[in-house]
């Protein structure tokens, strides 16, 4: 992915990938957790409430969404992207189709 965004020619976009990968990372972990144990579970007194990976799922997807951007205003627009894996992510964030969980 790092070659669609002009190689490792600024730290700036090494810190912004990284924090994507970490976020997109931790909104797989949060989506297989909500499949394993769906999406509202048993709270202290019996009531049904929403898990709380929901809000990490909310949140990441929120936060790569942002880093995408980000990464977007500071990208070499001359170049094309040659990397699949930005067109996945970017389908995966707008709903296109949803990513395979990695065991």
């Amino acid at each position: 992915m790092r070659s669609a965004y002009g190689g490792r020619k600024d730290e700036t976009q090494d810190t912004l990938l990284d924090l994507l990968t970490d976020a997109y990372s931790r909104y797989l972990g949060a989506r297989q957790l909500i499949a394993d144990e769906g999406l509202m579970i048993p709270g202290r007194a019996g009531e049904r409430k929403r898990h709380p990976a929901a809000l990490t799922e909310r949140d990441c997807r929120f936060a790569m969404v942002k880093l995408l951007e980000q990464l977007e205003a500071g990208r070499d627009k001359s170049r094309e992207r040659s990397d699949p894996a930005d067109q996945y992510l970017e389908d995966a964030l707008v709903g296109n189709h949803k990513p395979k969980l990695v065991s």
